[in-house]
């Protein structure tokens, strides 16, 4: 089957109003002319011929990785002008660019449909929010697991939104994906969560985001818990994730966070291991320490390893919601301060626990 990007199914619509219904309306533009990917200062495109000669070799694709960003695609040029595909990869002897995204990009974020209250016995549903770049990806997609179990649900979209409106009548307003994620995002990936019984307010639910680029290469992105109550309580759901890929059997962390304007909440053991997690908080940050359960058992397909939740302080806002459009007045930051993790015969190893932008 030919492959095409998502611009493709790019729709004249608009993510809709966050109600119980969670119903899709308004109007989006499609754009006439496709702005040059070089033009977003925070996108990088790295020389990695020797690394796409390798890459054009694996049957299943392993994506190239820089800290604290995930994989674009494959282009001819700096300036991300010339984007490979799957089949003009195959042939493809000049220099090679590895497009690298932020992390903040291809993450989650979800919405709680209006009205949900702790204990009103009644169902709620969610909205799961991913980002992207541009619209030269084959697909977005997530992994979903209710109640945080090992069976994993996948949906892909090819079809994504570059607004979402929240509210109702007087009070409807529209936030854009880079008031959302960050600067470096310009769409939203959405899915829908529905019939959420009020007994299952506090339980996790898993999610992990994805995306296939053009050259067929399938990218992960950070995994997060969200939950109901997150909602109605204004929570903060910060996820620490280890990138490199690296067996571990048991590490330590610190993340540093703005004390200003976020009060700590909890931290919520992770994916990566099975043993009981301990943490300790200090003025602005926290540490948090993890062990495996069975010794030489490794979870190389996970990369959660902690979900800390915050809440802004009184008075302190995310966004400027003054206006029908919600703009972002500040993305906290946070910061690993503190990495050291060992496999099971305590050789230390990286872990690839990275900053994060909410």
């Amino acid at each position: 089957m030919k492959r095409t990007s998502i611009e493709k199914w790019m729709k004249k619509t608009i993510a809709g109003i966050m109600t119980a219904a969670l119903v899709l309306a308004g109007t989006a533009v499609f754009p006439t002319t496709v702005k040059a990917e070089n033009a977003d200062p925070e996108i990088k495109y790295e020389d990695r011929t020797t690394e796409f000669n390798t890459w054009k070799g694996q049957e299943t694709k392993t994506a190239p990785v820089l800290d604290g960003y995930f994989f674009g695609g494959w282009y001819t040029d700096e300036l991300g002008n010339n984007q490979l595909t799957e089949e003009t990869a195959k042939t493809y002897e000049g220099k090679a660019y590895a497009k690298f995204v932020p992390s903040y990009v291809l993450s989650v974020k979800a919405q709680l449909s209006s009205g949900v209250s702790e204990g009103d016995g009644e169902t709620a549903s969610i909205r799961i929010l991913t980002g992207l770049d541009s619209l030269k990806y084959q697909y977005v997609g997530v992994q979903i697991s209710l109640g945080n179990g090992s069976e994993l649900q996948n949906s892909v979209k090819t079809k994504v939104y570059d607004k979402v409106e929240i509210g109702t009548g007087e009070n409807k307003a529209s936030v854009t994906a880079e008031h959302t994620f960050g600067t470096a995002a310009h769409y939203y990936g959405v899915w829908k969560i529905g019939n959420i019984s009020d007994a299952n307010d506090a339980n996790i639910i898993y999610v992990r985001p994805y995306w296939e680029t053009m050259d067929g290469t399938i990218v992960y992105g950070l995994a997060k818990y969200v939950h109901v109550e997150d909602g109605y309580n204004q929570y903060i759901s910060v996820p620490i994730n280890m990138m490199s890929g690296a067996a571990a059997a048991a590490g330590i962390t610190t993340m540093e966070f703005a004390n200003d304007k976020l009060d700590f909440v909890d931290v919520e053991p992770g994916r990566m291991f099975d043993d009981t997690m301990e943490h300790s908080e200090g003025a602005n940050t926290v540490k948090i320490v993890g062990n495996g359960a069975t010794v030489g058992s490794y979870k190389s397909n996970e990369t959660l390893f902690a979900n800390v939740r915050f809440k802004a302080k009184t008075g302190v806002s995310l966004y400027d919601t003054s206006t029908s459009e919600y703009t972002r007045t500040i993305f906290p930051q946070f910061k690993a301060l503190e990495q050291d993790f060992s496999d099971w015969n305590e050789n230390s190893v990286d872990a690839g626990v990275w900053d994060i932008q909410y």
